[in-house]
């Protein structure tokens, strides 16, 4: 249920952007976003029932190797997901939240080689959904 979420939000992303979940390759193709985040939380209306509700935020990481290009990826990855609704089997999901989380920084625990630091910036998609019974 939890990866369904998760992929679901991924595959919503349009062709020709670079897209990583949960990690990112040895090498990766800049500039990219990293899909990753938490468990979510499960709620009941019923102490002995499944649990209907979930609510899942997604963190999306954007990296590039300047600001303009963390920008450019952050709005094209916005206007696939900000109001939209993703398909997964089983439950009904709600239209998608897109807010900001971080400013556009260096993130200096990586180095790419001829190059320097590349920069980030990191949105939260709220994910809420409810068991379709």
């Amino acid at each position: 249920m939890i990866e369904d979420h998760y992929t679901a939000v991924k595959d919503m992303i349009r062709p020709g952007l670079t897209v990583y979940l949960w990690e990112v390759e040895n090498v990766p193709d800049y500039p990219y976003v990293l899909f990753w985040g938490s468990l979510g939380n499960e709620s009941t209306p019923t102490l002995t029932g499944p649990p209907r509700d979930f609510d899942l935020p997604i963190r999306a990481t954007y990296v590039g190797f300047n600001p303009l290009s963390v920008i450019g990826l952050a709005m094209d990855v916005r206007q696939d997901l900000q109001g939209r609704r993703p398909e997964v089997a089983g439950w009904s999901v709600e239209k998608l939240e897109v807010a900001a989380l971080t400013a556009i920084s260096p993130d200096e625990t990586v180095t790419v080689p001829n190059f320097g630091h590349p920069v980030r910036a990191v949105d939260e998609i709220t994910v809420r959904s409810t068991r379709i019974v």
